[in-house]
Parts: structure tokens; sequence; C-alpha cells
């Protein structure tokens, strides 16, 4: 009863990384799991593990955030074990998916991550994506670490006003004396 049981979760977790575009955190996997009282933390993150040591699903760490996606042999081993996926549990999947999607997709696309490039400096790196483009990639240096982390920490939050006002500044022609726009 218990390898079918870490066998449901395995494809429901696989069922969830096909169902999305993008890098799903592992907070809002286990959001998912636990919320719904599916299975317990530990539970959770033994049969990921086991999914990503099997090559089914991908990991990938940026700061403090974890993130999978489904690769090919996860892909494949989905469709050939989707029957065994209860109607019920891709019905809780997918409502989770319709009713989260556009928080899921803003956390992926305004990412920001630091580097420390020489002795107390730090390079931290801002993006806005959207799908596959990059519609804007910021880099700044600043002297230490902790200014680093505040500024990744408030990228998401301001994004759209920063990304706006530097289209609006670049995209605005300031006419110089003599009425020349150029």
């Amino acid at each position: 009863m218990q390898s079918e049981m870490l066998m449901l979760y395995k494809l429901m977790i696989l069922y969830i990384l096909d169902r999305i575009d993008f890098s799903m955190a592992d907070s809002r996997l286990t959001d998912f799991f636990i919320g719904k009282n599916y299975t317990d933390y530990f539970t959770l993150h033994e049969t990921i593990n086991d999914l990503t040591e099997d090559g089914f699903i991908a990991k990938e760490v940026v700061r403090n955030k974890t993130l999978y996606h489904i690769t090919e042999a996860g892909g494949e081993a989905l469709s050939f074990f989707f029957k065994d996926i209860s109607p019920a549990a891709r019905a809780d999947i997918d409502e989770y998916l319709a009713a989260q999607r556009y928080h899921l997709k803003e956390e992926q696309s305004t990412p920001a991550d630091y580097y420390e490039v020489k002795h107390s400096e730090y390079l931290t790196e801002c993006k806005i994506l959207d799908r596959d483009s990059v519609l804007l990639n910021l880099q700044i240096t600043v002297s230490n670490e902790a200014e680093a982390e505040r500024l990744c920490n408030n990228w998401r939050e301001n994004s759209t006003d920063i990304y706006t006002y530097i289209i609006t500044k670049l995209l605005t022609v300031k006419e110089k004396e003599g009425g020349d726009p150029n």
C-alpha cells in the first residue's frame, strides 16, 4: 500500500510540473500536497528526491529557493502512467493551478539573484521575463551582501514600476534648444 501511495505522489508531482510551462518552487509543491492533505512534508520531499535522483524532474537552486521542472524522461513516464492518477486528484491539481496560475507565473517572471564578484562587491541581476523572452535584465553592483539581498528581495514588488519608468524615460524625446529633437 505504501509503495502505491508513493507512486501516486510521484505521478501527481509529474502531472503538476507537466501542466505548467515554467519551473515551480518547492514551497508551492509543499503548499499543494499539505494544503490538500495528500501527505506530510517528509514523505513529499522523499518523493521529490526520488524523482530527482531518477531523472524525472530537475532541480535548480536560486538563492534560497529550490525550483523544479519536469524532464523529458518524466514526461514519458507520465504519459505511460497518466491513467493511474485518479480524476479527483487531477481535478484538485487543475483547480489549484488555475487558482494560483497568476501568482506562480509572477514568481517565475521576475527572478533576482546576486553573486559575489570580488571581496565585498556583489553583482545583482534582476530580470523581467515573458515566456522565453527577456524584457529587462538589470545588473547592479553593490558594496555588500546585505544590500544585494535587499535589492533582490524588493525586486518582485517594484519590477513593474521600474520597467515602466525605464521605458518611459528612454522613449521620451527631449527637445534640445532650437527645436531639434536629435
